[in-house]
């Protein structure tokens, strides 16, 4: 969250038309940021291996559409842990990681295991430049209790 009165000064999780959960288009992100001052932008559309149905990028059209904007091409990969990787991480400039599972209902041993999860796949996969939904069950969780001095550990496990 940001300060009140304070600009962001680059938004490296942004999605565009690329991503299911997006209809943005490149433009109007590029003109947003102008607006807003922030200097810095790049576009990390969703591209989840955890599903074989979901979101894939074809990254030629992709890093196209990005180089036409002089955009760094970015990306936000998703990936459960359990399936192997298959995908050339040099292909993008910039690599988000993230993890988009989570156990239903949200509780405390289920943000437990989310997190042990996330902290296993940042073991074993390390070509990545930052780690996104850290907090990705809190959207899911019913009552907003406080984190357990457990959840804590892992988190600074995880944050080394």
């Amino acid at each position: 969250m940001r300060a009140k009165g304070k600009t962001l000064i680059a938004d490296y999780h942004i999605h565009s038309r690329y991503s299911p959960d997006s209809q943005s288009e490149i433009e109007d992100i590029i003109e947003t940021a102008r607006e807003k001052g922030i200097k810095h932008i790049i576009i990390t559309d969703h591209y989840e291996l955890a599903d074989e149905h979901a979101n894939i990028i074809d990254v030629d059209t992709y890093r196209s559409e990005m180089e036409k904007y002089s955009l760094p091409v970015g990306v936000e990969l998703g990936w459960d842990g359990l399936k192997e990787l298959k995908v050339d991480t040099k292909k993008f400039d910039y690599v988000l990681l993230s993890h988009h599972y989570v156990e239903d209902p949200i509780t405390q041993e289920s943000y437990k295991n989310y997190l042990l999860r996330l902290l296993d796949i940042i073991k074993r996969f390390d070509e990545y430049h930052a780690l996104a939904h850290l907090d990705f069950p809190r959207r899911y969780q019913k009552n907003k209790e406080p984190f357990s001095v457990e959840l804590y550990d892992i988190i600074s496990e995880i944050m080394k």
